[in-house]
């Protein structure tokens, strides 16, 4: 694979910067130490892990029906690993980002509400959060994410501010009454 000269140069930077920008950009280095430096845990059954997990890999997109979802959205670095990895980066993940400043909570309470989503997850399955249903504070954080920034359906074209054209508009309600014998 070719490199970047310059992007390799711009993500040294970013790493030398912030803490949390070197534990991302070093995901490779954690999984070559994960097993020297925690044999125990490294040793726990293999499942597919995320392997780069950490507070950043989680996000929101629209489900089949088009409801607003929540979970883990970064996959590129799946592979089987002890489960406990997945575990430990997040908390790792966590430990930084509070240390940063950027978050006020215990350390304790973070870990405790990490495990115990994952056992729930364990009994009741993986899932996304379905912002529309239950989570009523995470739906408000993911809407505001989602308007629009002002102006923009002013600046559209014509068709998107005014609907599809007579056409689609025809195939709106089912076949119309000349392809209906197709």
């Amino acid at each position: 694979m070719p490199v970047v000269e310059a992007a390799l140069r711009e993500k040294h930077d970013e790493m030398r910067d912030d803490v949390f920008s070197f534990f991302r950009g070093t995901y490779y280095r954690w999984a070559q130490l994960w097993p020297l430096i925690c044999s125990e845990l490294a040793n726990a059954p293999r499942v597919l892990a995320l392997g780069d997990l950490h507070v950043g890999s989680f996000g929101t997109w629209r489900d089949a029906e088009g409801r607003l979802c929540w979970g883990v959205d970064d996959f590129d670095q799946s592979h089987p690993l002890s489960y406990a990895n997945d575990l430990v980066r997040l908390a790792a993940s966590v430990k930084l980002v509070k240390d940063s400043g950027d978050i006020v909570l215990k350390l304790r309470i973070a870990c405790d509400t990490i495990l115990e989503a994952y056992e729930r997850t364990l009994r009741t399955g993986p899932r996304p959060i379905v912002l529309a249903e239950n989570e009523t504070d995470l739906e408000k954080l993911g809407v505001r994410g989602l308007e629009g920034p002002s102006g923009f359906l002013e600046d559209a074209a014509p068709e998107a501010r005014h609907g599809p054209p007579c056409p689609a508009k025809r195939c709106q309600g089912g076949p119309r009454a000349d392809t209906a014998r197709l």
